[in-house]
């Protein structure tokens, strides 16, 4: 039988400073950086105010934490590398959305942010 019902979890606008890019300054000195991270779960496990049958959204901050500390050339990589983590520490999530948006790139003349964004379906 399938399941109709699902939750979608969403971590929105987590900030960091981390050292992700092709540049040598951008690696050394780092920049800040935005994540949105949302997933879908099947209601069906859920049972209701018991922590286990659902993922806690401070586990997946850690999680998320623990990718941006790391150093980085690509912001696909880092994108890729959280939502394929998730999915493999939390095998229930039947998708998920990465988005990672460079606040301030160094591109001379920009007036704006860079991002990517990764998705994943079961």
């Amino acid at each position: 039988m399938v399941c109709n019902e699902t939750f979608i979890i969403r971590l929105e606008g987590l900030n960091f400073f981390s050292s992700i890019g092709v540049g040598h300054q951008e690696l050394m000195v780092g920049n800040e950086f935005l994540v949105d991270c949302e997933f879908e779960l099947p209601a069906e496990g859920f049972m209701s105010e018991i922590l286990e049958s659902t993922v806690s959204y401070a586990d997946v901050y850690a999680l998320i934490e623990s990718i941006m500390r790391r150093k980085w050339l690509l912001l696909e990589s880092v994108a890729k590398a959280i939502g394929d983590e998730c999915k493999s520490k939390w095998p229930g999530i039947s998708r998920i959305s990465v988005k990672v948006k460079k606040v301030s790139p160094p591109i001379r003349g920009i007036q704006g942010s860079c991002s990517v964004e990764y998705r994943k379906n079961e």
